[in-house]
């Protein structure tokens, strides 16, 4: 609580009327046509105008508002404290209404302004505290939601290169951790809204506080300066009653009075006249001064007697002019501070107390509206309400057909497996055919070599081992194209339109490795029927990691690299030109030389990774990115570079190159032959 001392709201003693009557009932009988001296000039009764100006408002207290007081006296045209006549808080924190009744009611009561004082200071420390709250929780939200993204996005990447199960259970999974990344996503929204509030309501609570000790000592200012007129009041009304007393003792002594008779009656008529005084109520005292003051004047002739009246007389005049003076100003600034400033006062006060108050209850309804939006949505994201919005995370679970899925995993696992060394259900088959070839019968009736020629048994050719696969990886490029006849080579192509179609949008596509086992099982099917398998069937092209492995490993087991040996040293000297135009010329005029199977092919790849990085904003995979993968891949310096040690030095032109031919691919292959 505010322990201030409070002015009170009237004063017996120190009013006009009050001085008046106290003066006139404690000075001595006087004789006919005694006076004290010159009155004092007497003061407007109402408040002089230039008196409320001369006492103007603090100048720095900005969020004050203006305030028409209850009563008469108030002055309705002043200027608010801060210079500002009411700023408007929005209307969403402060109601437009303002109840006069507490208004009113506080200005009645003597200790409206520390009541209003302490309850802001309340008002205060619960802003303080849901503050805190909110900012605390706004961390927990914060890393929450970026544990659960930096968790879904490791564990969905992580996946691709374990040995887990393929199928419709990957598929499932992946699709479940892009909903957990949403509800991360979503924890942190709700934790940027958090912050939002509680910084607006550590703001509200420091402008609170401003305003509140501008107020506080606004309010302290003019409460001191009534003290000090009050105080001043009473210094005058003491030294008043010291010099009646003695101007009493010179009369008593002239007039020739009885000491005892003369304070006995002095002392009646002070009690019969105005309760007030009790100067001369306690008899001892009373005959103690005035034997004092007849001590002072033994021995003194009349003319100094008179003489020390006079001096009396107008000592006591100017006393009881100062006094009434200064009666009269503490009664002007009690009547200024009880009907204008402390109304003022608390108008703001109260204003400040309502502002703090809807303030908080404002951010906090806002808190609860965001974190049931949160909730919600986070409900939704598990479980949509509509069917368009996707599915939820139990319809995903429910998706698993684990059936399925190991039959197409028994189908694959045979032709994957390589050549088991155990036993085998069935011998070989030179077993059953032992005894066709035994010596005994070996020279049996050999067939002319016309007719064998010429005629064929069934026999032989199922007899025969099959024919062996038509191999792709480790081929010559330019002999392979020839014994399939195409102009794109298979694999290259089967692979490109899988990637094209389901990795695009696939983070770090190229960059990340698929796992080695289903590397090197997808690469066993494409080398025993590179035109008759189908990629979309294969469970290890699910995933799209594997599948990019499998080309970045066959252009890898070239004989000779794509951009060929012969031509290395020229693409290495074009990619040093620093001019990007020029650059772009060489490596131009140099791709011109490659010969026709490379050329087709280096297009081909060309316009899929163009297609890829088209995505670069999903799959992060820029040119720069598919330049450092394919760079050492598709140039490789010759056996007599590498024994050198050059290769390494080169790295950095062999993925310029790369890089260059990507950015100007249109230039190169698509307006060269429009």
């Amino acid at each position: 609580m505010e322990n201030n001392k409070l002015p009170e709201r009237t004063s017996s003693s120190h009013s006009k009327q009050n001085s008046d009557s106290y003066i006139n009932h404690n000075l001595p009988n006087l004789p006919d046509g005694a006076a004290l001296g010159t009155p004092p000039t007497p003061l407007n009764e109402s408040i002089d105008e230039s008196f409320v100006t001369s006492h103007t408002f603090p100048t720095d207290i900005s969020n004050l508002s203006n305030a028409e007081t209850a009563h008469p006296s108030s002055n309705g045209d002043e200027e608010l404290p801060g210079g500002v006549r009411g700023a408007p808080f929005p209307d969403e924190v402060v109601p437009t209404t303002f109840d006069d009744n507490i208004y009113n009611s506080l200005c009645e009561l003597e200790c409206g302004i520390p009541l209003l004082l302490e309850r802001i200071k309340q008002s205060m420390i619960s802003c303080k505290e849901a503050s805190t709250f909110l900012k605390k929780k706004a961390q927990i939200e914060e890393e929450y939601g970026r544990q659960m993204l930096r968790l879904a996005k490791s564990t969905s990447e992580m996946y691709s290169t374990t040995e887990g199960k393929a199928g419709s259970f990957v598929e499932s999974w992946h699709h479940m951790m892009r909903l957990h990344e949403s509800i991360g996503e979503g924890k942190l929204r709700l934790a940027t809204r958090l912050n939002e509030i509680s910084d607006e309501l550590t703001q509200l609570h420091k402008e609170v506080d401003k305003s509140r000790k501008q107020a506080k000592d606004y309010g302290s200012r003019h409460e001191k300066l009534l003290q000090e007129a009050e105080v001043n009041t009473e210094k005058s009304k003491h030294r008043f009653d010291t010099v009646a007393e003695e101007l009493e003792r010179v009369l008593i002594i002239k007039e020739g009075e009885s000491l005892k008779e003369g304070s006995i009656s002095r002392a009646a008529n002070a009690n019969a006249g105005s309760s007030q005084s009790s100067v001369y109520a306690d008899k001892k005292g009373g005959f103690s001064k005035m034997r004092k003051g007849a001590g002072f004047f033994r021995g003194r002739n009349p003319g100094q007697i008179l003489k020390q009246e006079e001096d009396i007389r107008n000592r006591i005049s100017q006393a009881s002019d100062s006094f009434k003076r200064n009666a009269q100003e503490s009664s002007n600034l009690r009547s200024e501070y009880w009907d204008i400033y402390m109304p003022r006062i608390v108008r703001t006060l109260k204003e400040c107390s309502d502002e703090i108050d809807l303030g908080v209850q404002y951010h906090l309804e806002r808190y609860a509206f965001l974190l049931e939006n949160a909730l919600l949505n986070e409900g939704v994201t598990v479980t949509p309400l509509a069917k368009e919005d996707g599915p939820g995370l139990r319809s995903l679970v429910e998706r698993i057909d684990n059936q399925k899925d190991f039959k197409t995993f028994m189908q694959n696992f045979a032709v994957a497996q390589p050549k088991s060394t155990g036993p085998t259900r069935y011998g070989p088959e030179y077993e059953n055919q032992g005894k066709a070839f035994s010596p005994s019968h070996s020279y049996a009736r050999i067939p002319s070599a016309s007719h064998s020629q010429n005629q064929t048994p069934k026999a032989s050719i199922t007899s025969l081992p099959p024919l062996p696969a038509k191999k792709t990886f480790g081929i010559d490029l330019t002999d392979q194209m020839i014994r399939d006849d195409v102009e794109i080579p298979t694999v290259v192509e089967k692979c490109s339109q899988i990637i094209e179609a389901q990795g695009l949008k696939s983070q770090g596509i190229y960059r990340l490795s698929g796992t080695t086992s289903k590397v090197q099982s997808l690469k066993a099917k494409i080398d025993q029927d590179v035109d008759g398998i189908d990629l979309f069937q294969e469970e290890e092209a699910m995933d799209i990691n594997v599948v990019a492995s499998v080309v970045k490993q066959w252009f890898r087991e070239l004989p000779e690299p794509l951009l060929t040996f012969s031509l290395y040293a020229q693409f290495v000297e074009a990619a040093k030109v620093e001019n990007d135009r020029l650059r772009h010329i060489k490596l131009h005029e140099t791709v011109n030389q490659l010969p026709d199977c490379n050329y087709s092919t280096l297009k081909y790849l060309m316009g899929h990774l163009d297609k890829v990085k088209e995505k670069y904003e999903v799959n992060s995979m820029h040119t720069s990115n598919l330049a450092i993968v394919f760079g050492p891949t598709l140039l490789n310096p010759p056996p007599e570079e590498q024994a050198k040690g050059t290769a390494l030095a080169d790295m950095q032109y062999q993925c310029k190159a790369i890089e260059t031919i990507l950015e100007n691919y249109v230039a190169i292959f698509v307006e060269e032959e429009q």
